[in-house]
């Protein structure tokens, strides 16, 4: 593991010419040498963190789910690939209640029944696949969001284009037991593009989602905020939306001290071609209350999640309006504080030259706020999923990155089962096998351009190959050590061999 120690100092000054007063962010990245995303994080019981997102640096397929370990000071742990041939996106995760492993949901295309499915699965606690489930139609579905239920269970949320009933995406809902079986599932909707992103416990026992529901009885059928709540059999309490003519998505949602809920997300202006970020109460019946159109900058600003803080709430973001890198048109991390009469009280960001940051969860630990995302890799054109911890809750305009660190996931903890894998498979043949030092590969009616990887047994990429293959091609394998390694290739083919 490559751990590299930049320090970058920023003294910046905000375009209003209001000085800035430099402070404290701590960034961490984790990823390999393709592209990485962070998407979701929860506190463990051991004082660390367990991150999801997707990579493409390691795995079985273009994507697969990327589970990351870290202890109290982030530092990487562990981190596990879980996957198939195609693709695989981690959105959400939970700490199971029984046994302390985790549960996942995403969505796939390389298994299920249609071009994409809501996928959960389930580890045990050192990131171990213990089960795995599709949900979903033979069209396209996604889940983005989870949560427990007091049966031992979780209700998972997100969109659903098989069960809506005119070719437009629904909300969708299902309910699964704690081994990912499912015991029902619903979709709401408006007759247009309608999806569900969060969802949260409330203090009555039940449950608050917030997404974004059309109304097509509007010019230009606009989305705007929509907020259900209900019981975890299903029973829908309320179910909320705000029209308004200008198109508004809700991602993020809490209960506040006050039983209501304020949700965070995205007005989309049209006209402009900008994106701004925004802020909605609505009261414990669902009844709007009041807002905050956050009109920030004049180019795309969007806001992902919010946390209850002591005395602020804090949101997580990105913006490319404001920040160092805004000349180029790149995004830098940026969390807002609202105090709880709804009054704006900072919104540093965080951005630095061509190092994209963009953050979609926020957390509070020990009076420190994370937020988890993508950011530019520091080595290469591709992204890693990245953490940004905040030290500090002063009024700074812009917090300066004071100490960046860098965990280059090399090796992957990630066991394959060589022995589950064949030489031959889908007309390709290895041979000789147990090999020397050229490793042949036969199918004599095969032609194009190829992809071929070779992965030691814990799944780590070793070598890489672009082959333009006409029935046979020759590898050198020269450099690898004695030992069992996997050949896939074009991402879905997995052959056994032997040095």
């Amino acid at each position: 593991m490559l751990d590299t120690r930049l320090l970058l100092i920023l003294g910046l000054l905000l375009s209003t010419g209001l000085k800035a007063q430099v402070d404290s962010a701590y960034m961490y990245s984790f990823g390999g040498g393709r592209d990485d995303f962070g998407r979701d994080m929860e506190l463990t019981q051991d004082n660390g963190f367990i991150l999801v997102g997707s990579t493409s640096s390691f795995g079985a397929g273009n994507s697969d789910v990327y589970l990351v370990k870290t202890d109290s000071a982030l530092k990487r742990t562990w981190s596990v690939a879980l996957g198939h041939g195609h693709l695989e996106v981690g959105r959400a995760v939970e700490i199971s209640p029984i046994g302390g492993g985790y549960v996942i949901c995403g969505y796939t295309n390389s298994i299920g029944n249609g071009g994409y499915d809501a996928y959960v699965l389930g580890t045990d606690p050192s990131g171990k696949l213990l089960w795995e489930r599709t949900m979903g139609g033979f069209d396209w579905d996604f889940a983005h969001d989870l949560k427990p239920t007091s049966d031992g269970g979780y209700l998972v949320v997100g969109k659903t284009y098989s069960f809506s009933d005119n070719g437009k995406a629904d909300g969708y809902i299902f309910k699964i037991k704690a081994n990912g079986d499912l015991e029902w599932e619903k979709n709401l909707g408006s007759g247009g593009d309608d999806e569900f992103n969060r969802i949260i416990p409330t203090r009555d026992g039940n449950f608050a989602i917030c997404g974004a529901r059309q109304d097509t009885s509007m010019d230009g059928n606009p989305q705007n905020f929509w907020l259900v709540k209900m019981d975890e059999t299903g029973k829908i309490l309320f179910d909320a939306h705000y029209s308004y003519p200008i198109s508004r998505s809700g991602h993020g949602i809490i209960e506040n001290q006050k039983g209501e809920f304020v949700m965070v997300g995205i007005e989309v202006d049209e006209k402009l071609g900008v994106n701004n970020e925004y802020v909605m109460v609505a009261d414990s019946t669902g009844k709007f209350v009041r807002h905050i159109d956050v009109l920030f900058g004049e180019k795309t600003d969007e806001m992902y999640d919010i946390v209850e803080g002591s005395s602020l709430y804090f949101t997580m973001g990105h913006t490319n309006s404001h920040g160092n890198g805004e000349p180029k048109g790149i995004f830098g991390a940026r969390t807002i504080s609202i105090d709880f009469n709804m009054q704006l009280v900072y919104g540093p960001v965080v951005g630095e030259g061509w190092y994209d940051k963009k953050m979609y969860t926020v957390r509070i630990k020990d009076g420190r706020r994370y937020g988890i995302g993508d950011v530019g890799s520091f080595e290469n054109q591709y992204r890693d999923m990245g953490v940004i911890e905040y030290r500090s809750d002063t009024n700074a305009w812009r917090y300066g990155l004071s100490e960046t660190y860098r965990f280059q996931d090399t090796t992957l903890d990630r066991t394959v089962a060589v022995e589950n894998h064949e030489t031959q498979a889908d007309g390709f043949q290895l041979y000789p096998n147990p090999v020397s030092d050229r490793l042949i590969i036969q199918a004599p009616s095969i032609n194009g351009p190829m992809n071929f990887h070779i992965l030691d047994i814990r799944g780590s990429i070793l070598e890489e190959y672009e082959i333009d293959f006409q029935g046979e091609a020759a590898l050198d394998v020269s450099r690898l050590s004695q030992g069992s390694y996997i050949l896939v290739i074009d991402g879905h083919i997995p052959l056994r061999f032997q040095k």
